[in-house]
């Protein structure tokens, strides 16, 4: 449902879609504000940046103290609930360059401000559902109605100011 409100709002919408070991699929919408995406020769979005957000603790939970940087791992009992920036990278393996891949895309995380590699792994299929509204030529970011109707309403409040 998050994902369809950011589609009829800013006409662009994203959904990621992992495996928790142990607790199946998880689908999580993504807002707009943290991602960039590219597409391919053919228009279609394969390559994604994704900025997210997460605290001390919940990198713990999720990569283990051995893979976070030094830093995150002494400053986790002081600061648990501290943000911390990360920055997913997912592209075809071929644009990667990683020979050693056996997955179709290459997935990379990173801990933005040391630029500490956290993970390094794949997936069989673009984890990513970007969907968007209209599209002209040369925009990859998406169009919708609403859009329409800011434009349409702030070309009225400019007339009148005149």
């Amino acid at each position: 449902f998050k994902t369809y409100l950011s589609l009829s709002a800013f006409s662009t919408g994203a959904l990621f879609i992992n495996e928790v070991p142990g607790d199946g699929l998880r689908y999580r919408a993504v807002h707009l504000s943290e991602i960039f995406v590219v597409e391919n020769e053919a228009g279609r979005i394969k390559t994604i940046f994704r900025k997210p957000e997460m605290t001390r603790r919940q990198m713990l939970q999720r990569w283990g103290k051995e893979r976070v940087s030094p830093k995150v791992a002494s400053q986790v009992e002081k600061k648990p609930d501290e943000l911390v920036n990360i920055l997913h990278v997912v592209v075809p393996a071929e644009d990667y360059g990683a020979n050693s891949l056996t997955k179709p895309y290459a997935s990379i995380y990173l801990e933005l401000d040391s630029r500490h590699v956290l993970l390094v792994s794949g997936y069989f299929e673009f984890p990513y559902i970007v969907s968007r509204y209209v599209t002209g030529p040369r925009e990859i970011y998406g169009r919708s109605p609403a859009m329409t109707c800011l434009l349409s309403k702030s070309d009225v409040a400019d007339d009148t100011f005149r």
